[in-house]
């Protein structure tokens, strides 16, 4: 007789990152795979915790001992959906400035993300900025986007507000600086 494999996690559903390990009797070896046929010994030898994706997956897993005796063979399926970030809180909200006032704009990034910028178009990872503290507003009218990404490698929706920052004017009277003579 050969015991069968133990597993840790026992399958289930998860949000996070998802690492199984499987043991065994000493001196028996595990193949398992994780398409869902029957393991054998043609079938992957288990030799570190095995990293699942996310998605569905269905482990399956035998040990077999020294003498060539197979054990029964474990199921489990695991589903793993990764959190998909809040959207980011961007500060003030849309309106018109002018260059006198206070024109940064500062975005509320989420627990456990990176808030990537850009002026009127979508950012993503790759063709945003960075957010590493408040942001100055150009003059004109520009739409300022924000998305937060987190290390699942997933990206909220993008948080977007409207500035006219206009520049301030000086105005003289001659008038009023005109002196008598």
């Amino acid at each position: 007789i050969c015991d069968v494999p133990q597993v840790d996690p026992e399958g289930g559903s998860f949000t996070d990152r998802v690492s199984v390990a499987i043991s065994a009797e000493s001196d028996a070896k595990v193949y398992y795979t994780t398409d869902g046929s029957a393991p054998g010994k043609d079938s992957m030898l288990y030799t570190e915790p095995i990293e699942l994706p996310e998605g569905s997956t269905r482990l399956r897993a035998i040990a077999i001992n020294d003498k060539g005796i197979e054990s029964d063979m474990v199921d489990f399926t695991y589903s793993v959906l990764y959190p998909v970030p809040e959207t980011p809180k961007i500060a003030p909200s849309s309106g018109t400035f002018t260059t006198g006032m206070d024109t940064s704009i500062q975005v509320v990034v989420p627990d456990g993300c990176k808030v990537y910028y850009a002026f009127d178009q979508k950012p993503t990872e790759k063709t945003g900025t960075l957010y590493k503290g408040p942001v100055d507003m150009p003059v004109g009218e520009h739409t300022f986007y924000a998305i937060a990404g987190n290390d699942y490698g997933k990206s909220s929706y993008a948080a977007s507000e409207t500035y006219v920052n206009k520049e301030s004017q000086n105005i003289t009277d001659d008038s009023e600086n005109s002196v008598e003579q």
